[in-house]
């Protein structure tokens, strides 16, 4: 309360708040008496502190702040500004201040008595977004991970690294510029270090996992206790979100969504800055003669967390088959297209056509979750999925660099087309949330058979990442693995059904499709652990691995070696659109199934059905996969106790 009264009341340099309070309380009676203006102090908090909005501290030096000491800048404390109502109120605000002092110093009295670390005055602001806080600290305690001895700097300097180099390219809205040091984020940016520790200490299991915790108790500290709104908790939450499949259950995934998404409306960065005054607004100011510098423009980390949300909220709703709660916008088009322009940083010329790439995969979503049960006769369907077949297309050509330089866009083009395939087989009837499969055609034979393709092509990036880099995968590309998986396996099933078998034997064979996920499996499988966390829980790929030991086996199951189906005609014109067809010899040779005691699990055909039949439901594709029905796959890969959420 006196450090917001006393906003404008600065003090010299060499003086301590508590001295210089009683000092002007023992004079009170002379400010009574004298009108005559008295040298003005100097604020405490100097000018390159104010402009980055850091506390400034003097605790090693008296006459330069502990920041500019430190990065060997000149240190300048201006005066400060004499309030325009006289002296009057400068009394009665020494008489409260005076007050507050003895009331603290009766209260602290019984207890033991700590270093105090003195606080800049902050302003008392209810404008809706226009003024926001910078903490010092990153818990209750006071204490980070850090001074826990979780880690040291040396592997926090390492951690920090590894986030710039490896782990932005798979989810570059969050950008740390490489002139920070860990020791600068850790101080500016407690929160934003501490989960860029946890999403980077892939390595060591049982530390992040711990990491992981103590991110949700920051969050719980910082925002659901003291209701502190800013860009840094929203940067940390995106960052905890992307790799949200590392951590233990529960994983509260939608829920600090949520929060992320709450931070943006609040701070009002989902829509242009205002230009000076909000029209409608309540802003309570203590300092009412202080000119106001309201923001013109967001800053580029501000627009990229903009961005990030979108994309975390939709990716995972079109994949899952739930509601987005953040939908794109021209704001979020705008916000890319500057990143894109200034260049900053090497990512951000990519982010433009990720959002609009993820705009697409909205709107087949939306279409085919709303509209298809609308969209008779059979003509029709064909006409929207081929119209988003050339946007996806058209989206394709038009991207101005090799879609391989982006690690991201490259998975992402692949997921979206595979959806897009999947889904136009599929139709929901009004009455039912059943899929049912809508009548054959050479059309949807088509679909067919391209969709497989597109499986085939996602599978092959994945596995043609160089080894153990799939660690810094984010959450949303293992899912989207996880699904290739399961609609390559379905509709390879599929497509041995006796009026589809003879057209697509050829393209199956050279496919390879069973051989692309065993060797998907196999990879996963790699990178699992036998380390436990302190909880004696398996890391994240062990419970990948199982449940991709599940589909393989279902796989298998269902598809015998054809011995009476002839071949197709020699007129076969492949699916590829020129004629060609991939050779089965360019790929790399099956790799040999994992033995049934492999990381201590029985797959045995009569066990593996137990597990089918209590894992998954028992929704209907057709006739061809009775036991393994896309919705219920889809539903329960995401509620699955041990995937990504």
């Amino acid at each position: 309360m006196a450090a917001h009264l006393s906003a404008e009341e600065s003090l010299p340099a060499e003086e301590t708040p508590a001295m210089a309070t009683k000092a002007d309380t023992a004079d009170k009676s002379t400010a009574h008496s004298s009108h005559s203006p008295s040298p003005l102090p100097l604020s405490r908090t100097c000018q390159n502190c104010a402009h980055a909005k850091i506390k400034c501290t003097r605790v090693n030096h008296p006459n330069i702040c502990d920041r500019c000491h430190r990065l060997s800048k000149e240190c300048v404390f201006r005066q400060a500004k004499r309030r325009h109502n006289g002296s009057k109120k400068d009394v009665r605000i020494e008489a409260l201040e005076a007050k507050v002092n003895q009331l603290l110093g009766a209260t602290s009295q019984g207890s033991t008595p700590q270093p105090a670390k003195s606080t800049p005055p902050e302003l008392l602001n209810y404008s809706f977004g226009i003024g926001r806080s910078t903490p010092a600290v990153s818990s209750n305690t006071g204490k980070d991970v850090i001074d826990e001895e979780m880690l040291d700097m040396e592997a926090a300097n390492r951690y920090l690294e590894i986030f710039r180099t490896v782990m932005v390219h798979r989810f570059p809205f969050v950008v740390i510029s490489p002139s920070v040091t860990a020791q600068e984020l850790r101080e500016s940016k407690p929160f934003l270090f501490l989960t860029v520790l946890a999403a980077a200490s892939y390595e060591n299991m049982p530390l992040q996992r711990q990491l992981g915790k103590e991110v949700k108790k920051v969050v719980s500290h910082r925002m659901i206790v003291g209701g502190e709104v800013s860009l840094e908790i929203l940067q940390g939450i995106l960052v905890y979100l992307a790799w949200s499949h590392y951590y233990t259950r529960p994983r509260i995934y939608t829920q600090l969504l949520q929060l992320g998404i709450s931070i943006v409306v609040d701070l009002r960065l989902n829509r242009p800055p205002p230009c000076g005054l909000p029209k409608i607004g309540l802003t309570l100011e203590m300092d009412g003669g202080k000119e106001r510098n309201y923001r013109t423009a967001w800053d580029q980390d501000e627009k990229r967390a903009v961005a990030g949300c979108f994309y975390l909220a939709s990716s995972i709703a079109c994949m899952l088959q739930k509601t987005s709660t953040f939908p794109f916008s021209a704001n979020i088009d705008e916000y890319c297209k500057s990143l894109r322009n200034e260049a900053t940083c090497p990512t951000d010329k990519y982010l433009l056509y990720v959002v609009r790439l993820q705009a697409i995969a909205e709107k087949i979503d939306s279409l085919f979750s709303q509209r298809v049960s609308e969209l008779n006769p059979e003509s029709t369907i064909e006409l929207f999925v081929k119209q988003l077949q050339s946007e996806l297309e058209l989206f394709r050509e038009r991207l101005p660099f090799d879609m391989t330089e982006s690690y991201l866009l490259a998975m992402q083009y692949r997921a979206v087309e595979l959806n897009l395939y999947q889904i136009a087989l599929l139709d929901r009837s009004p009455e039912s949330e059943v899929p049912r499969v809508l009548p054959s055609s050479s059309w949807r034979l088509d679909i067919l058979c391209a969709g497989l393709i597109s499986a085939k092509s996602l599978l092959s990036y994945f596995l043609s990442v160089p080894a153990r880099t799939q660690l810094a995968f984010s959450n949303s590309e293992w899912i989207q693995i996880g699904v290739a998986m399961i609609v390559a396996s379905k509709l390879s099933v599929a497509t041995r059904e006796t009026t589809a078998a003879r057209e697509t034997l050829g393209l199956r064979e050279s496919l390879g499709m069973l051989s692309f996920v065993r060797e998907a499996v196999t990879a996963v499988s790699q990178l699992a652990t036998q380390v436990v966390d302190a909880e004696g829980r398996r890391d994240i790929f062990y419970h990948y691995w199982k449940r991709g030991k599940l589909i393989q086996s279902w796989y298998e199951k269902h598809s015998p070696k054809p011995a009476s189906v002839p071949l197709p005609l020699a007129d076969f014109n492949g699916y590829y659109g020129d004629g060609s067809q991939p050779s089965s010899s360019s790929y790399t040779p099956e790799v040999p199934q994992q033995t049934g005691d492999f990381f201590g699990i029985d797959m045995g055909a009569e066990n593996l059905d137990n597990l089918l039949q209590a894992d998954m439901e028992d929704i209907q594709l057709s006739g061809y996969v009775p036991e393994m029905a896309m919705d219920g796959i889809m539903a329960d890969w995401m509620s699955y106790p041990l995937l990504p959420f």
